[in-house]
C-alpha cells in the first residue's frame, strides 16, 4: 500500500476529506495528493494528527496488517472509538483540554470509589447532570 493510500485509509477512517485534513493540518489545497515524495515532516505532522507512526504511513506490510494503537509498554490496545476521541482531544485548544479532563476526572471519581468498586448508574446520572 503506498503512503497516499494509506493516508485516505486513515481519512475514510476518521470520516474527513483529503481537503480537510489539508486544511486541519495547514497544508496547501492538493498537497497531499500531488504525485512525487512527501516531505518528512508533512509525513510526521499527518502521523501525529492520526496518532499514527510514520513507519505506519511509509510502511505496507505494517499498513497491511493493521497494526493496533498503543497506550503503553504492555501493549493495551486502543479501541477505535477511544483512538477517535484521543484525535479529537488533540485538536482542541489548551482551555477546552483542560475542561474537558476537569469533567472527565470529576466523572471518574464519581463513578469510582476509592477502593476501585463501581457506583450505580444511579450515583453516575447524578454526577454527570
Amino acid at each position: 500500500m503506498e503512503t497516499r493510500d494509506i493516508i485516505k485509509d486513515l481519512c475514510r477512517k476518521n470520516k474527513i476529506s483529503i481537503t480537510t485534513l489539508e486544511e486541519n493540518l495547514g497544508f496547501s489545497n492538493g498537497s497531499l495528493q500531488k504525485k512525487g515524495y512527501l516531505r518528512s515532516d508533512r509525513l510526521l505532522t499527518v502521523a501525529n494528527y492520526f496518532n499514527v507512526t510514520m513507519e505506519y504511513l511509509i510502511n505496507a506490510d505494517l499498513a497491511k496488517n493493521d497494526q493496533p494503537t498503543v497506550i503503553n509498554d504492555e501493549k493495551e490496545v486502543l479501541s477505535e472509538d477511544e483512538q477517535n476521541i484521543i484525535t479529537k482531544y488533540r485538536k482542541l485548544p489548551p482551555d477546552a483540554k483542560n475542561t474537558l479532563t476537569d469533567l472527565l476526572n470529576s466523572l471518574y471519581n464519581t463513578y469510582y470509589l476509592q477502593k476501585g468498586e463501581l457506583k450505580t448508574n444511579s450515583a453516575l446520572s447524578k454526577a454527570v447532570s
